[in-house]
C-alpha cells in the first residue's frame, strides 16, 4: 500500500470496519469486462474471514461464479467530505477493506441457516432465525472464503 500510514492491519480494527459497512461490493470476472454488484452481507472471522451473501438460485452472479469462483470485494464506511478553500485540498474521510477470495454456493441446509443468521445479525436482527422453507428452497446462500485482505482508513 502506497500510503502506509493509512493501512489497517489489526484484526480487531478490520472487524470494526467490516461491522460498520452496510454493503459489500463483489467483483466477478467475465470475458469482456468486470461485473460488480452490491450485496447485503454477514461475516464471521475465527481462523479465517468468511463473508456470507444470499441471492436467487439463477442469474448472472451464479453463472459467473460457476465459470470462475475467484472474486474481489470492497466495502467502505465513514465517508465525510473535507472541504477547503483550495480545490486540490478537498478530500474525504473513510474506512475501507478490499480483498479477494473464492466464492462458494452452500448446499448444506444447516450451514445455509447459520449463514443467513449471520447476515441478519449484521443488520441488527435479534430474533430467532426462522425461515420459510419454500423461500429457502429458492434462495442461494454464498460463502466467500477470503484469501487476501487489506484495510485503509483516512481520518
Amino acid at each position: 500500500m502506497r500510503r502506509s500510514e493509512r493501512e489497517v492491519r489489526d484484526k480487531e480494527a478490520l472487524c470494526d470496519i467490516i461491522k460498520s459497512c452496510d454493503v459489500c461490493r463483489v467483483a466477478f470476472c467475465t470475458d469482456s469486462a468486470p461485473y460488480i454488484v452490491p450485496l447485503s452481507f454477514g461475516f464471521s472471522w475465527d481462523e479465517n474471514l468468511e463473508l456470507y451473501f444470499h441471492c436467487a438460485l439463477e442469474g448472472r452472479k451464479i453463472d459467473l461464479m460457476r465459470s470462475c469462483d475467484l472474486v474481489g470485494f470492497e466495502m467502505d464506511s465513514g465517508q465525510d467530505l473535507i472541504k477547503h478553500e483550495i480545490a486540490c485540498k478537498w478530500s474525504t474521510q473513510y474506512k475501507s477493506v478490499i480483498g479477494a477470495g473464492r466464492l462458494r454456493l452452500i448446499d448444506d441446509h444447516e450451514k445455509k441457516i447459520l449463514y443467513l443468521n449471520r447476515i441478519m445479525e449484521h443488520y441488527g436482527y435479534e430474533g430467532p432465525g426462522v425461515y420459510d422453507p419454500a423461500v429457502l428452497r429458492r434462495t442461494a446462500v454464498l460463502r466467500l472464503d477470503v484469501t487476501e485482505l487489506s484495510g485503509k482508513e483516512k481520518r
